[in-house]
């Protein structure tokens, strides 16, 4: 087993290959080329993850990247998949704790960011949106920003077909949970 209170840095082509638990309580940083593998990996103090992360991994405070988990996530802290927008992957099963959230940014009809999960995802806690660099959606624009092979739960702060504000309070979308995705449409901003 591995445990820290500083910070971690992996960048390059560095592998850190552990049998047993990794535990950072300082910021956590996988640069892209990079990988962090072992059994569990929690994660306390923050993250950036551009590289990879393999096995059962649990984040609990500020997490975000355009990475991949090659296993099971647990998010009970706040994520923001991407790197403003960008596309976080994993390769198992996703479970956002009632004390998790996920931020979801919008720059345009092609640039927002993703949770691309290759496993089931369970919902809770909350999601926030927010428009980068002045972009105001259309109406009939629709962003399905996660993904899944199955979906169970919703996010605690919006129900299915129910409306939530961004970040920013100037407009608001409908947020839809189908049983393979999440998407937001028919936005609404505030006159």
């Amino acid at each position: 087993d591995f445990e820290s209170e500083h910070s971690f840095d992996l960048s390059g082509s560095a592998q850190f290959v552990l049998d047993g638990t990794f535990t950072n309580n300082g910021l956590l940083d996988v640069e892209f080329g990079s990988a962090l593998i072992a059994s569990s990996i929690e994660n306390e103090g923050g993250a950036t993850i551009n590289g990879e992360l393999t096995g059962s991994v649990g984040f609990f405070s500020d997490w975000k990247g355009s990475g991949k988990v090659n296993g099971e996530l647990i998010n009970g802290g706040a994520g923001s998949p991407g790197n403003s927008p960008g596309t976080f992957a994993v390769n198992g099963d996703y479970t956002q704790l009632g004390s998790g959230s996920v931020l979801i940014e919008l720059a345009s009809t092609s640039a927002f960011d993703l949770l691309s999960i290759t496993g089931a995802a369970m919902l809770d806690g909350t999601l926030t949106i927010s428009l980068l660099d002045g972009f105001v959606p259309a109406s009939a624009d629709t962003f399905i920003f996660l993904t899944a092979d199955e979906i169970s739960g919703t996010f605690s702060n919006v129900p299915d077909g129910s409306r939530l504000f961004t970040s920013d309070g100037l407009g608001s979308f409908v947020v839809s949970y189908d049983p393979t995705a999440v998407s937001l449409s028919e936005y609404a901003p505030i006159p």
